[in-house]
């Protein structure tokens, strides 16, 4: 169930534009999904959405998990980097 809601998360905010990725424990093939982990999406592009926008998207799609969006452009990019190298799609 979680994953089909994040994958439906994933598409609903492509389909707007935005460029994201699932990063954290959730990215890692070996992690346990279940309700008492949160979901960690790094946010390369806002799609020419606001933060707010982006977040409404996000929330309206996932019922079951909290979800922590990372805005990329808050970040040094090396620090981006480093996220994008265990990130998942």
């Amino acid at each position: 169930m979680l994953g089909a809601q994040i994958q439906e998360t994933l598409e609903a905010l492509r389909h707007r534009g935005v460029v994201c990725e699932v990063i954290g424990s959730f990215a890692r093939a070996s992690a346990l999904i279940d309700a008492e982990s949160d979901l960690d999406i790094l946010v390369e592009s806002k799609g020419g959405l606001s933060e707010a926008d982006v977040w409404d998207v996000a929330w309206t799609h996932l019922r079951d998990v909290d979800a922590d969006l990372v805005f990329a452009d808050h970040l040094p990019a090396t620090k981006v980097a480093l996220m994008k190298e265990h990130a998942r799609e």
